[in-house]
């Protein structure tokens, strides 16, 4: 497991412009680390579930570490098997064997500054089809907290990251893939909002559930 940690850059936001900015109205930083760190039942953990049908997952448990000196961050990672998904295009399908699921692993870590910003790293690894030692899908979400107080403005970017190219011969599936991943993280995005609202509603629920109980 180690191996994954290894090398973790300190949380930033990219350069580059966002693909995704939405206001989630009335959260708070706060709000949103606990939805992160919801022990066995993180935001995440549950996204992945729904939008990917993935199943047997193993998590590690939420640890803190020093990406860079008087950077204090944390960090966790997931494992687990998800099909692959129907719409692959038939002319992938001729270069690449496609098996029915793949193994896949999802490294995640963030740090958070004074409940005012969280910025928060995915980096979404697989195994067990061709060519996918050569390539991992990075994923940024800043959280920052509105002036006024009215709540959370998020952004996000996504990045397919290779390390190596591919074969000249197959070199047109690395825009197929980069199109594909942009298609899919735009029409996820407002399911993981939808699911954000609603973990935090029962959060909410259910701490006031605790406050009667023990009044």
């Amino acid at each position: 497991m180690e191996e994954l940690f290894a090398g973790l850059p300190a949380p930033a936001v990219p350069a580059r412009n966002p693909s995704l900015t939405q206001v989630l109205e009335d959260f708070t930083i706060a709000d949103i680390r606990r939805l992160v760190e919801n022990s066995g039942n993180g935001i995440f953990e549950n996204f992945y579930k729904q939008s990917t049908n993935a199943h047997s997952m193993r998590c590690t448990e939420w640890g803190s570490f020093t990406p860079e000196p008087d950077v204090e961050a944390r960090r966790m990672s997931m494992r687990y098997i998800m099909p692959v998904p129907k719409d692959v295009p038939d002319i992938a399908k001729k270069f690449v064997k496609i098996p029915a699921e793949i193994k896949g692993t999802t490294v995640c870590w963030f740090r958070c500054d004074d409940n005012q910003e969280m910025v928060f790293h995915q980096r979404c690894l697989s195994e067990g089809i061709m060519f996918s030692d050569r390539f991992h899908v990075e994923f940024t979400y800043e959280f920052t907290a509105l002036p006024d107080g009215s709540g959370v403005r998020l952004r996000q970017w996504v990045e397919t990251s290779w390390n190596k190219p591919l074969p000249w011969s197959q070199g047109f599936l690395t825009r197929m893939l980069e199109n594909k991943v942009s298609k899919d993280s735009g029409s996820n995005a407002p399911k993981l909002l939808k699911m954000m609202k609603e973990m935090r509603a029962r959060m909410m629920e259910e701490a006031v559930d605790e406050g009667v109980a023990s009044a």
